[in-house]
């Protein structure tokens, strides 16, 4: 099992992953909404890195999608736009976490290592 990491924006899915080389876990990198989708349902993930703003779609829309595959894994928001209705929303559709751009190497960790070894 892996990670999945959507995001439009191809710095912020490098820096994911060099983040987590270290964490002998697989880390899948897609920049559309559509991409996303592919990967959910050829793939199995333990974690989901969703980015709200997708060229194709948005993160909203694919929380529902990873809950309904994969009910037990994990899923944290990533979003430059971090306003309480995003977080309530995101929280409500299913989301375990909300992670605010810019974000640190120690926030991603600590997700990860938290979210990982439940």
């Amino acid at each position: 099992m892996g990670i999945l990491v959507v995001d439009d924006e191809a710095d912020i899915r490098h820096m994911i992953t060099v983040f987590l080389k270290k964490s002998n876990r697989e880390v899948i990198t897609v920049g559309t909404f559509s991409e996303a989708k592919e990967m959910l349902i050829s793939h199995n993930f333990d974690l989901h890195f969703l980015d709200l703003n997708l060229p194709d779609g948005t993160g909203f829309d694919l929380i529902p999608f990873v809950r309904k595959k994969y009910n037990y894994s994990r899923i944290i928001v990533m979003s430059a736009y971090h306003n309480e209705s995003e977080m309530i929303r995101a929280q409500e559709l299913g989301a375990d976490m909300f992670l605010k751009k810019p974000f640190s190497k120690v926030q991603v960790l600590n997700a990860v290592n938290n979210f990982l070894s439940e």
